[in-house]
């Protein structure tokens, strides 16, 4: 089954938070790793405002190696739509969504945003 891996879980990893462990290992059992261009975007200008340039630039290579980028489409941007009504989502984190739902994947995540989404794997709490 093919994983999409949400920015909380990148920055989680990257930080060694206390959910790293498990982030690690439903990314190993998996063959198949995708990650929105938002998520890209987004751990790159958290990892460069709390550790500076280079932290970005680091994590950034690690997401393009662990990870195959989805760029947001005008598919995604139409699902985020029905999602931010359904689910009372930010803009950023519905473009996520709708990357794993219209690549019928599931979301790995510890927002709590997510907690009790179907397709999510929470990790969080």
């Amino acid at each position: 089954m093919t994983l999409v891996i949400d920015s909380w879980a990148w920055v989680e990893l990257f930080r060694k938070g206390p959910r790293a462990g498990q982030v690690a290992l439903e990314m190993k059992k998996r063959t198949d790793v995708l990650v929105s261009a938002v998520s890209v975007f987004e751990v790159g200008r958290r990892m460069q405002r709390d550790y500076g340039k280079q932290s970005c630039m680091d994590s950034a290579r690690v997401m393009l190696q662990k990870a195959r980028v989805v760029p947001v489409t005008v598919e995604e941007t139409y699902t985020a739509f029905h999602l931010i009504q359904e689910h009372k989502l930010h803009a950023t984190d519905a473009l996520i969504y709708a990357t794993a739902v219209n690549h019928d994947c599931k979301l790995l995540t510890g927002d709590p945003h997510f907690k009790g989404k179907l397709g999510v794997i929470y990790v969080g709490d």
